[in-house]
């Protein structure tokens, strides 16, 4: 499944969603790597003149509870975009599996937030409830001063359907 990111001719960036540790993130970060992929493990990268920044699953502050419960025991997005050393005078796109913490992406002043996670519900009636639990639940938003996209990403959870809405595979043309 995988063979297709050898192929790329482009830098490949990887972080952690609450599915890879239910499938064992050893094995998942192995094969990335085998493939070129450089996995972003809560650091910040520059290319192309943008800072890239990777944070694994994360809660958005220790206030705030995760269901999926794959963040427990980990920093939270708050304390570790704090702690990152970004450059005010550099555009920055963070890539987060959860659109949530977006607050704290706005304060620490990144441009551009890619995120996935919510499958935009996947199957009626869930979409309503996942609306309801995600405020950025899929498409493009405006927080601040920063852009905020959420992709309803290629697979699905449980079961292999969609009913209400869709797989999607996204291409992002970014002008300075």
């Amino acid at each position: 499944m995988l063979d297709p990111l050898g192929e790329l001719n482009a830098p490949t960036f990887f972080v952690e969603g609450n599915h890879d540790n239910y499938t064992g993130i050893e094995a998942v970060l192995k094969a990335l790597v085998e493939k070129g992929v450089q996995i972003l493990n809560n650091e910040v990268v520059e290319t192309h003149g943008v800072q890239l920044i990777g944070l694994d699953y994360l809660s958005p502050d220790d206030d705030t509870p995760d269901m999926m419960l794959s963040a427990k025991g980990r920093p939270s997005i708050k304390s570790v975009l704090a702690e990152l050393p970004l450059k005010c005078d550099m555009p920055s796109i963070l890539i987060v599996h959860n659109p949530t913490g977006i607050n704290y992406a706005a304060a620490a002043g990144v441009d551009l937030v890619l995120a996935g996670h919510t499958h935009k519900g996947q199957i009626f009636p869930f979409s309503v409830f996942a609306k309801i639990m995600f405020p950025y639940f899929g498409g493009l938003y405006q927080h601040k001063n920063t852009q905020v996209f959420v992709s309803s990403g290629v697979g699905g959870i449980i079961a292999r359907m969609r009913l209400g809405s869709y797989n999607e595979v996204n291409l992002l043309k970014l002008v300075p």
